[in-house]
């Protein structure tokens, strides 16, 4: 990875961290995460104006990919609320962040998988065992039960939504790469993205709510009363993940920027530990540290 996409990374994945706690914080839900993304998507939308007359052409392109990006989220942050309700934030948060296994798998479907370091792999592998360590109370806590939890289930979704919605992006951004609409730079192309990918989240999701009479009942409450919560939490996704598209923009192959921005991990569970006093077993701390280093041998990788 260059070293751009390496700075860029970490900073979205401090920035990742900030507002997974705040949304922690404060009862998550699918509500919750719309008001959030409803003011997220606003911020870029002067870069999309900016370059209105493309527009049409670029939609027309890359339509699918912003219906099955923006449909993904959907799952993404239902289950991220799920997970939230349901765990601590040291326990849900490392697992939610596990999508470079999936991410590895899709790869190999596409017939990619030449594109992916031994190296890569056991980093990967070693991302899977240390997620085995994190519910454990001590190391003789290994069962079934453990595993087979609402956590568990909801971060399998939220992983495998993470990488679906990873690579369609990353499709999306070579072709904005491509010269096709003319030049753009690193910063343009991730705006523009982001900008189109705001509006496809905020629509799938406000579709998901608007069939629910009482996540519609408490969207409108969370509108009234939470909206500086929404501002931050908008600010925070939105800024984010246009600093991981800018770095997949730097970056030859999505797998390993998606995978390096996994160091949020022993960064959430630190903040979950530190900040809201989750518990941190000898178990967890030895996941998280073969976590790092699997880490560490993808980003190298």
């Amino acid at each position: 990875m260059p070293p751009i996409s390496l700075i860029l990374t970490f900073l979205s994945s401090v920035i990742h961290v900030g507002w997974n706690v705040l949304a922690k914080k404060n009862q998550p839900s699918a509500p919750l995460f719309l008001a959030g993304a409803l003011v997220g998507s606003l911020c870029p939308l002067p870069i999309l104006i900016y370059h209105l007359q493309k527009v049409p052409m670029i939609v027309a392109d890359l339509w699918i990919f912003l219906l099955i990006s923006g449909f993904a989220t959907i799952f993404y942050y239902r289950s991220l609320a799920t997970a939230y309700n349901a765990s601590n934030l040291s326990m849900a948060y490392p697992l939610l962040r596990s999508s470079p296994i999936f991410i590895v798998g899709i790869m190999f479907l596409l017939g990619k998988a030449h594109e992916i370091s031994s190296q890569c792999l056991v980093g990967i592998m070693l991302v899977i065992i240390g997620c085995f360590f994190l519910p454990m109370i001590n190391f003789r806590d290994f069962r079934k039960s453990n595993y087979f939890t609402r956590t568990f289930l909801a971060a399998l979704v939220a992983a495998t939504a993470t990488a679906i919605y990873s690579i369609s992006d990353d499709h999306s951004l070579r072709l904005l790469h491509s010269g096709k609409y003319g030049p753009l730079s690193n910063g343009e192309v991730a705006l523009i993205y982001s900008s189109l990918w705001g509006i496809s989240s905020c629509l799938w999701q406000s579709i998901g709510i608007a069939v629910r009479k009482a996540e519609r009942t408490v969207f409108l409450q969370i509108a009234q009363t939470k909206k500086k919560t929404s501002v931050f939490l908008g600010l925070g996704i939105n800024l984010g993940y246009l600093l991981t598209l800018t770095a997949m923009t730097y970056s030859q192959n999505v797998a390993y920027v998606i995978a390096f921005r996994q160091v949020n991990i022993p960064l959430g569970a630190l903040v979950g530990v530190l900040v809201l006093k989750d518990s941190f077993p000898l178990p967890k701390a030895t996941g998280l540290l073969i976590l790092f280093v699997g880490l560490t041998l993808v980003a190298t990788g």
